[in-house]
């Protein structure tokens, strides 16, 4: 079942076809007139529930949108929520997730769930670019955070080299390529905000972007650290006590990082389970 489910994922990739990313401003209080110099854009899909459980291999760890909600109160900053919903999501849904967030953030965006977390990254890179506000540096993350708020605020707080990208992970990949790059993964990375707006103007104008899982992975997670490198832009590795230099190279063998996260332990929201079986 797994190799079909890859075959049906590559063919989606070899035939995949660009789709708009449309999104509605849903709150606005965010001054145009601040320096505001850090930023985090939050991805949530409407259609979560406010606890649920995301499985890597053998290991399964909870997500809450409590934490996200955390995250952002403790937050120093623009915050801009990013919610993604499709046509299963009633209004009911919707309203719900708006008031959760909506006293803990400075803009909403609601976006049609185009491309994912990606989509909603890009919907709030081009909104920001549109208000020209002056952002230093931002914070991409979606709900599926296997690391406590408090760490989570500790890497967002944290001010990297304005020459370089950082996240809490890094992988090799991605996985059906033969030669595979090293590259920060996007669930949980800071960038300098003239990068990434940078990078969204070169790979999605006019906010097109391909939706294949596969695409994601090749084009937009891994191409941004590959387009950040090409940029003279190094990688860095956030942990709770260390920041560290991730080296580029090119392998033949697939690697992620939060396998070690999680055989260490190094908790997070919940605690990271091994399946037994």
């Amino acid at each position: 079942m797994k190799l079909k489910s890859k075959i049906v994922e590559f063919a989606k990739y070899i035939f995949d076809k660009k789709k708009i990313v449309t999104y509605e401003i849903i709150k606005d209080a965010a001054s145009q007139n601040l320096t505001w110099g850090n930023c985090v854009v939050l991805n949530d899909f409407v259609g979560y529930p406010r606890i649920r459980s995301k499985k890597l291999g053998v290991y399964t760890y909870l997500c809450s949108r409590l934490d996200a909600i955390e995250v952002l109160r403790g937050f120093e900053g623009l915050r801009v929520v990013v919610l993604t919903s499709d046509k299963n999501n009633s209004k009911d849904e919707i309203n719900d997730v708006l008031k959760a967030y909506g006293s803990v953030c400075e803009i909403i965006i609601l976006t049609n769930n185009v491309g994912g977390d990606i989509g909603a990254y890009i919907a709030g890179a081009h909104y920001l670019n549109a208000k020209s506000i002056d952002i230093a540096s931002i914070n991409l993350m979606n709900t599926s955070q296997f690391y406590r708020a408090e760490l989570i605020n500790g890497f967002l707080a944290c001010r990297a080299n304005d020459l370089s990208i950082m996240g809490v992970s890094y992988g090799i990949g991605p996985r059906f390529s033969l030669l595979k790059d090293t590259h920060v993964q996007t669930f949980l990375i800071k960038s300098p905000f003239k990068l990434f707006q940078a990078f969204v103007r070169n790979v999605c104008p006019q906010n097109y972007i391909y939706t294949s899982k596969y695409s994601l992975i090749k084009i937009y997670e891994v191409g941004f650290s590959k387009f950040a490198k090409i940029h003279g832009y190094s990688m860095l590795l956030w942990q709770p006590d260390n920041i560290s230099k991730i080296y580029p190279k090119i392998s033949l063998f697939h690697f992620d990082y939060r396998f070690l996260i999680f055989r260490n332990n190094i908790t997070a929201n919940n605690a990271i389970n091994k399946d037994k079986s």
